[in-house]
């Protein structure tokens, strides 16, 4: 959670999954709490789940993505430091836009 927790997404429901037990509610009221590993908490979740097409979705976030994330990554300065930009940029050029990648504040 970035900015306000108090004004963070108060009309969404929310869904926490975390191995660690003391993290549930920590900072943000879930709505639904799951302790667990994630790969195997998310494995049984698909199984329960229909197939969706999400292509509408996926391009209406497309269409506001713009060039903006192409011009913040070419605006970083090549100094050696590795910014988090180039490294996503990296792996979705190598996966061929591919990957799903999931960050954490840990």
């Amino acid at each position: 959670v970035t900015g306000n927790i108090k004004t963070y997404a108060p009309h969404a429901k929310k869904i926490h999954v975390d191995i660690d037990p003391s993290e549930i509610n920590k900072n943000v009221l879930a709505d639904t709490a799951i302790v667990g590993d994630l790969r195997e908490t998310l494995a049984e979740l698909l199984d329960g789940l229909e197939p969706a097409d999400h292509a509408p979705w996926l391009a209406y976030i497309d269409s506001m993505k713009g060039d903006a994330a192409v011009r913040d990554i070419q605006k970083l300065p090549d100094t050696g430091h590795l910014y988090a930009a180039h490294v996503i940029n990296d792996i979705w050029h190598l996966t061929g836009g591919n990957a799903i990648v999931v960050t954490d504040v840990g």
